[in-house]
């Protein structure tokens, strides 16, 4: 009987450690970018052709884009860029979780996509309640 329980034990100690062993798929949050633009800005045609680049590579990435020639946008990006204690001045001009970055900067923007996939970043628009549908 000791011999029987002993083997039990030994055989669920190997299984756990098994188990134990394999891989877990790491969690991959959804990120998500409000980009205020402008349709003369090369800086912003540069960007917005980046993205069909990088989108395969983050398959949970959300762009919501935003051209600022547009009185109900540009009013979007003044309230965003307040909320934020960023100017609205410069296009284009990204709010990925807390972060404001402005002009395109391919490695700063992808530093902050990578985090924002491991660590869950919060959706910029709900700091600005006045913006939530």
């Amino acid at each position: 009987m000791k011999k029987e329980a002993l083997i039990i034990c030994l055989i669920l100690i190997v299984l756990f450690g098994i188990v134990s062993c394999v891989p877990t798929t790491p969690q991959v949050n959804e990120v998500i970018i409000h980009e205020f633009y402008n349709n003369g800005c090369p800086h912003c045609q540069s960007l917005n052709k980046w993205w069909d680049e990088i989108k395969p590579k983050y398959p949970t990435l959300v762009i919501v884009q935003y051209e600022t020639s547009d009185r109900a946008n540009s009013d979007k990006f003044r309230a965003m860029a307040k909320a934020f204690n960023a100017g609205a001045n410069s296009v284009p001009t990204l709010f990925i979780g807390e972060k404001v970055i402005v002009g395109f900067d391919p490695e700063e923007i992808e530093k902050e996509i990578l985090a924002c996939t491991t660590k869950k970043c919060i959706d910029a628009i709900t700091k600005v309640p006045e913006l939530q549908k």
